[in-house]
C-alpha cells in the first residue's frame, strides 16, 4: 500500500546520492563538458540521419537521447526492442515512460563505432522484414 503510490511519483530511472555527488564534481570540469557537448551533437546528428534514412521518425532534440518512432515500420516498440535484444543490442522501450505508447523507443548515442554497429543491427532487422521473416 505504500510502495505503489511512491512508484507513481518516482523518477523512471532514479539517481543515487553517490551519483548525484559525482555529477556535482564533474560539473566543475568545463573542458570535459564542452568536449562532451560537441561529441553528443555529432553522434546525435549521425544517428538521427541514419535512422531517418531508414524511414524511422526521430524527434528533434538537443538531449543526450533520441526519441524514435518505430511504427508503422515495426509492429511495436516492444517488437523492435525484442529483435534488437536478440542481437545483443539494448535500447529503452517507450512503454517505460509515462505518456508514451508502444510506438517509441529511446536511443542513446555512443561512440561512433558502437553507433555504426547499432545501425548495422537495425539494417539486419529491416532486411528480414522486407523478406517477410
Amino acid at each position: 500500500s505504500i510502495i505503489q503510490p511512491l512508484k507513481q511519483i518516482s523518477q523512471p530511472f532514479p539517481v543515487s546520492s553517490v551519483a548525484q555527488k559525482a555529477a556535482l564534481i564533474a560539473l566543475e570540469d568545463k573542458k570535459f563538458i564542452s568536449e562532451t557537448k560537441v561529441f553528443m551533437k555529432k553522434e546525435r546528428e549521425f544517428l538521427t540521419r541514419e535512422l531517418e534514412n531508414r524511414g524511422l521518425e526521430v524527434a528533434k532534440s538537443k538531449a543526450n537521447n533520441l526519441l524514435v518512432k518505430v511504427t508503422p515500420i515495426f509492429k511495436s516498440s516492444t517488437d523492435f526492442v525484442r529483435q534488437l535484444n536478440s542481437r545483443r543490442v539494448s535500447i529503452v522501450d517507450g512503454i517505460n515512460f509515462n505518456g508514451l505508447s508502444t510506438d517509441f523507443v529511446r536511443v542513446s548515442p555512443r561512440l561512433r563505432s558502437v553507433n555504426k554497429k547499432f545501425i548495422q543491427k537495425v539494417d539486419e532487422i529491416l532486411v528480414l522484414l522486407k523478406e517477410g521473416l
